[in-house]
């Protein structure tokens, strides 16, 4: 081997020379080093450029002060409420999100010395979507009998006619007028915001997923029966 000769044993850290037959550490290019870096760094930039904008789900729901309305010889429970984020929530329908908005309504006999005693339970959902070929909002209203089905390009608009008025059956009143004389009842209404199926741009991007998006909340209204002379009125 010619005395000029030198190769790298331990590429690109060691550098071996003829003329001095002993190892030594090759001094490293911090421009080379910066180099190396920047590849992955572009492709892992590259990569979520090419994930598909999320919308930010809403965390909360705002819930007007409840009623209870006497209507034909039923009680009915009227609720009047909105996501706190309704451009997050546009933002998740148009998506490709399909969330469901759970509704649980009880109606229990409150007593003094025991525990109170449910009469009347029922549960209630609202079906919330948007349709990408028409570019309508869906929402179906629940209902005691029969489901119905709103549609608008304007989700505000459509909240409006149908979360920010709901009516939801809880009893007749012969049920509550055989309890004891008296009686004071307590309306209990639970009411959560999920999604129905994985979204998709959720199926390939993440390994952990809830599917709720508002947690279950619980309300609670309390109900007196009016004198039979006054419902006569």
């Amino acid at each position: 081997m010619r005395e000029a000769d030198t190769f790298n044993l331990a590429e690109p850290y060691m550098t071996y020379s003829s003329s001095s037959p002993v190892l030594t550490p090759r001094k490293q290019n911090p421009r080379a080093g910066s180099a190396r870096l920047f590849l992955p760094l572009s492709i892992i930039v590259w990569l979520l450029s090419c994930l598909p904008a999320m919308g930010v789900p809403p965390h909360r729901l705002l819930v007007a002060p409840p009623s209870a309305v006497i209507s034909n010889d039923n009680l009915f429970l009227t609720l009047s409420l909105t996501a706190n984020d309704e451009d997050g929530l546009r933002d998740l329908l148009k998506d490709g999100s399909v969330l469901r908005l759970g509704i649980t309504v009880s109606i229990s006999r409150q007593r003094s010395w025991w525990t109170d005693t449910e009469i009347a339970r029922h549960e209630y959902a609202s079906i919330l979507r948007h349709d990408p070929l028409t570019r309508d909002f869906m929402v179906s209203l629940p209902a005691h009998e029969e489901e119905k089905i709103l549609r608008d390009k304007n989700l505000t608009r459509l909240l409006h006619v149908s979360w920010r008025k709901l009516s939801l059956f809880v009893v007749s009143l012969p049920t509550l007028y055989r309890q004891e004389s008296n009686e004071e009842f307590l309306i209990e209404f639970t009411l959560n915001l999920q999604h129905t199926e994985v979204p998709p741009w959720l199926e390939k991007n993440f390994l952990f997923w809830s599917p709720d998006i508002v947690p279950q909340e619980k309300h609670t209204l309390p109900f007196r029966l009016p004198t039979v002379r006054d419902h006569g009125n």
